[in-house]
């Protein structure tokens, strides 16, 4: 063969042979649900074992407070709302709509502004401000860091017609529930600053940086497990 043929554009006929020769079973994809299911699980062991090893009975008694109770429910339906979206971005045809992300925006938005009702502390020592905020923001990407793979590996097994918006929303519904747990756990969880801070504010940075790991890592694997490849023109 010459070394125009080697570059030659491959025929409709030949294509075809070459994806059937390559073709190999696969496993079939989850539905959303049952995958939503799967990470529920996983996610809300995770959340419920760490609370139970720091504080739940407290946690118990403070769920009779309005406030608490209420910026616990709006955390817990803002991540399972951003999984879901995460899975059905997986699924082509089936990519969240606005009316869906405006939903993900007012959920989240809501635990900010029942933040607002929280005490503001008085920052006397700065340095404490950083240490103890620090550690609680290491806790929390500690805590959501297995749903965050999770939700990345669902959208990588996937065929995702929008990446970046699904990897921005497994990012946003793993860390919406590791805050959930990390508020029943916190020391300072009721001073106002330290809690838009070192919680709400590394929601938004998790997001921005899923959304740019996030494309990278599902195009590198596609690459990989790519059966077929082609001569350039």
């Amino acid at each position: 063969m010459s070394s125009a043929d080697q570059h030659r554009p491959l025929s409709h006929d030949a294509l075809v042979e070459r994806l059937v020769a390559d073709a190999h079973p696969v496993r079939r994809l989850w539905p959303p649900g049952r995958r939503m299911g799967v990470w529920t699980a996983v996610a809300g062991g995770i959340a419920g074992t760490f609370a139970a090893r720091n504080h739940l009975p407290t946690a118990g008694v403070r769920l009779s407070e309005p406030l608490f109770a209420a910026q616990i429910a709006m955390l817990v339906a803002a991540a399972c709302w951003c999984a879901w979206l995460t899975f059905r971005a997986s699924v082509p045809g089936r990519e969240p709509r606005a009316p869906a992300i405006v939903t993900a925006i007012l959920l989240v938005g809501s635990s900010v502004l029942l933040a607002l009702g929280l005490a503001p502390e008085t920052l006397a020592d700065p340095r404490a401000f950083v240490q103890m905020g620090l550690t609680c923001s290491g806790v929390t990407l500690g805590l959501a860091s297995i749903p965050w793979i999770a939700g990345l590996v669902a959208l990588r097994r996937g065929a995702p017609v929008g990446p970046r918006l699904g990897a921005a929303l497994a990012g946003a519904a793993a860390l919406l529930v590791a805050t959930a747990a990390m508020r029943t756990a916190c020391p300072l969880g009721d001073a106002r600053w330290h809690w838009m801070t070192w919680h709400l504010l590394p929601i938004a940075v998790g997001a921005v940086v899923s959304t740019a790991l996030g494309p990278p890592f599902i195009r590198a694997w596609r690459q990989r497990h790519s059966p077929v490849r082609f001569n350039e023109a």
